[in-house]
């Protein structure tokens, strides 16, 4: 899974739509860079109210400290941010609830792209 490759960056982005409380909601969207210079690959906000319903980090692993260290900077900046109580880290196989951060999870592209997760 390459998801610097549009192609599967843009499939991932249709699995997040087609998740059930995002695509029950209408919810929107979007990629976000803070104003620290920081990316979160998707933002899922509200389409009446524009809240922010979800944040959601996207890497092949963790394993690299640089990855793990960038990936949580990165979306506990936007969690700041936007006020988001909540982040996700979907990654190729990890799961992993050993985070520095306890109110960020850990899944696998498998689990987060089930129904009732």
């Amino acid at each position: 899974m390459d998801l610097a490759c549009p192609r599967t960056r843009a499939s991932f982005v249709g699995a997040v739509q087609g998740r059930h409380e995002v695509s029950r909601a209408g919810g929107i969207i979007e990629y976000v860079r803070t104003g620290r210079g920081l990316e979160t690959d998707f933002v899922v906000r509200d389409p009446l109210s524009g809240a922010i319903q979800q944040l959601i980090q996207v890497c092949w692993s963790l394993e690299s400290e640089s990855t793990r260290k960038r990936e949580l900077r990165g979306l506990r900046a936007a969690m700041e941010e936007t006020g988001c109580s909540q982040g996700t880290i979907v990654t190729w196989q990890d799961e992993s609830k050993r985070v520095e951060d306890p109110d960020i999870e850990v899944v696998p592209g498998w689990r987060f792209m089930l129904p009732d997760f």
